[in-house]
């Protein structure tokens, strides 16, 4: 995986699609997740420390303090 998507609630989903479908189109390799910065900080810290891990080379964020989710999801949009 290169890239890391991460948002912080379902309703980002449309938003945050087109990041992917230009990583598509590229042909990036790219893994998205769901997750509440603000309602589990903790969690998001050990998702980062993992993608980082695994060999993520960018993350594209996109967080908001609406609408939270109270965990993690991985979003499979391949």
């Amino acid at each position: 995986m290169k890239v890391a998507i991460f948002f912080g609630s379902q309703s980002d989903t449309d938003k945050m699609r087109g990041a992917a479908n230009c990583l598509r189109e590229f042909g990036i390799e790219f893994e998205a997740y769901v997750l509440s910065a603000h309602r589990v900080p903790e969690k998001l810290e050990e998702v980062l420390a993992d993608v980082e891990k695994r060999g993520a080379e960018v993350i594209i964020a996109g967080f908001r303090n609406v609408g939270s989710t109270n965990s993690c999801n991985k979003i499979s949009w391949n």
